[in-house]
C-alpha cells in the first residue's frame, strides 16, 4: 500500500468525509466523534446512524411498493385515491391504524 504523505492524508480524509455525508447521511457532528475515535462514543454514534439508515431504507422501500403498485394497479391511472389496497394501508387521523396481514403459506 502506498505510503501517505500529510497531503494526501488531508485529501483522504475529505473524501471520507464527503462520502460520510452523502452516503451515511452523517452530521458534521457525528462524524466529528467517529474521526476523533475517543472512546466508546464513535461505536454508539456509528450504531445509531445504522439505525436510521434502515428506518429510512424501510419507508424507501415501502414507497417503492407503492409506486410500482401505481403502475399495475388494475384502477389504471383514473380513479387511483379510490384503490382499496391503498386505503388499506393509509391511517387517517381519527381512523385506527391499519392492522398487518398476516401471509397465507
Amino acid at each position: 500500500m502506498e505510503a501517505l504523505t500529510p497531503i494526501r492524508d488531508q485529501l483522504y480524509r475529505i473524501a471520507l468525509i464527503q462520502l460520510w455525508r452523502e452516503t451515511g447521511q452523517m452530521s458534521i457532528e457525528e462524524i466529528a466523534t467517529v474521526l476523533a475515535a475517543d472512546g466508546p462514543e464513535w461505536r454508539d454514534t456509528v450504531a445509531a446512524r445504522i439505525a436510521a439508515v434502515e428506518e429510512q431504507q424501510a419507508r424507501l422501500d415501502g414507497a417503492r411498493d407503492y409506486l410500482s403498485h401505481l403502475l399495475t394497479c388494475r384502477r389504471g391511472g383514473t380513479d387511483l385515491e379510490r384503490c382499496p389496497e391503498f386505503r388499506g394501508q393509509v391511517d387517517i387521523p381519527g381512523r385506527r391504524a391499519p392492522v398487518a396481514r398476516a401471509r397465507q403459506p
